[in-house]
């Protein structure tokens, strides 16, 4: 083969691989990865170990010899595991260890001390075929699975270079006596420069088109995800909703009755202003006093309409500094007439300093009416009824707990209780607790119910937990 001179095709071959790995690092700015400095780094181990034996007899033996298969043997060993990371099964970094260090070992020994350089040339002739078989196997394996034509071809053209290795092994196989340097026998020396100019042109190209065509797919399922995210907020938006009409479907009863309370001392006091007037039996002052009373009690039948239509109209999520004790008070108001009509006791355990919390109020009111509804029907049927309501902050974390005297949750109610559309009432939806687990995570706390040792009344206890928001003296 005097037409092909396979020292300057090594040496052309051996920087063709320092550019085509500093090439596909930098199309692959957005999409680096450890997988891919771990490819580019192997290609350009091989770019320095081809240069060498580039070089033949013009270099000690120690660099044409050990060093290039110290090189060859921990470039594929590298670009190996860079496949595996993409296939997602990593070898442990034993493994490639143990290979080098017994390939460069072995070289070092056969060759110096035991001066066996067929057998050196051979056995490590057989190694690399092996080690670049590995490489064609793993890229057909991520082709098979991720459907990719860039990895199948990137497996064939590793596949032809462990091809090449393996016709080496037979030159030197049928040829026991020949040179033992690896320009030797030109023959099997120029089928495996070709084949390393294939690897160098279209097995980088492959590997790139392969990282470029995960990153579009991995943008994809983002974009995907994150639709899914949106549609899953907005159905949670809904079904909020939906729960707190429905909260205040169950209360209307209740809410009737205290509208109808300040509506009807409205009326009264207006029939007698009336009454007054037609008789003439009311001055000023009296007159005064009973616009003044007829003033109060309008404006509380406007403040229990306008926290009605609060806490049911849609709205988006607004994060703001919120107090829980007013929290607490504000939603006490919208159950305030229940308790009192079923003689329920109110037990209220302030902190001694105000609790701060971030988040939306109208979501975080939600969450407490709901404990608190469900709290009054564990307690309504019962000898004792008492529901007692405590915040206070743990270090950095704020907590409002609501304990009621009902009979406990059952097992299987604790385990489930938080499940959506798991309910222990017969008319339950089983939506109240998801949605406001689902709130309170959203807010970066948790929501916990459960059967609590350390709760006086003997019922259940349900605790939400918050990040809490400190001030100068809390911090």
């Amino acid at each position: 083969m005097g037409w092909f001179d396979t020292a300057t095709a090594l040496f052309v071959l051996g920087l063709l691989y320092v550019i085509a790995p500093l090439l596909t690092w930098a199309v692959l700015a957005r999409q680096r990865s450890r997988a891919v400095a771990l490819w580019c780094s192997g290609g350009l181990l091989f770019a320095v170990a081809t240069l060498l034996a580039s070089l033949g007899r013009q270099m000690p033996d120690w660099s044409t010899i050990v060093l290039t298969v110290s090189l060859t043997s921990a470039s594929c060993l590298l670009r190996i595991q860079a496949l595996r990371l993409d296939l997602g099964r990593p070898l442990h970094w034993g493994l490639p260890a143990v290979i080098w260090a017994g390939m460069t070992a072995f070289t070092a020994v056969t060759h110096y001390v035991l001066e066996q350089y067929v057998l050196r040339s051979l056995v490590n002739a057989v190694l690399l075929c092996v080690l670049f078989g590995w490489m064609a196997l793993t890229a057909h394996r991520i082709g098979r699975q991720e459907h990719s034509r860039n990895a199948r071809v990137l497996g064939g053209v590793y596949g032809l270079v462990a091809l090449g290795m393996a016709l080496r092994a037979l030159d030197i196989g049928l040829h026991p006596y020949g040179n033992p340097y690896p320009l030797a026998m030109s023959g099997s020396t120029t089928v495996l420069a070709l084949t390393g100019f294939v690897s160098v042109v279209v097995g980088h190209f492959c590997y790139l088109g392969l990282a470029l065509d995960r990153a579009h797919r991995r943008e994809k399922r983002l974009v995907a995800e994150q639709a899914a995210q949106e549609a899953q907020r907005a159905l949670h938006a809904q079904l909020a909703h939906l729960d707190r009409q429905r909260s205040i479907g169950e209360m209307s009863m209740t809410l009737a009755h205290e509208i109808s309370q300040p509506v009807a001392a409205v009326l009264t006091n207006a029939q007698t202003g009336l009454r007054g007037i037609e008789q003439d039996k009311l001055g000023t002052e009296d007159l005064t006093m009973l616009l003044t009373q007829i003033e109060t009690s309008a404006r509380h039948a406007s403040r229990i309409v306008e926290r009605v239509r609060d806490f049911i109209k849609p709205s988006t999520t607004s994060m703001e500094v919120l107090d829980i004790g007013e929290l607490v008070r504000e939603v006490w108001g919208l159950v305030s007439s229940d308790l009192r009509r079923l003689g329920i006791q109110w037990h209220e355990q302030p902190a001694p300093d105000p609790v701060r919390v971030r988040g939306d109020a109208l979501q975080l009111a939600q969450v407490l009416l709901n404990g608190l509804r469900n709290a009054i029907d564990a307690v309504s049927e019962g000898p004792q009824r008492d529901i007692a309501m405590a915040w206070g902050l743990e270090g950095d974390t704020a907590w409002v707990r609501i304990q009621d005297s009902g009979s406990g949750l059952s097992p299987d109610a604790q385990i489930r209780i938080m499940e959506p559309f798991y309910t222990t009432k017969t008319e339950g939806l089983g939506m109240g607790y998801a949605i406001s687990r689902t709130i309170a995570q959203q807010h970066g706390g948790q929501l916990t119910l459960g059967n609590d040792a350390h709760n006086r009344l003997g019922g259940a206890t349900l605790e939400l937990r918050l990040p809490a928001v400190l001030t100068g003296a809390q911090a």
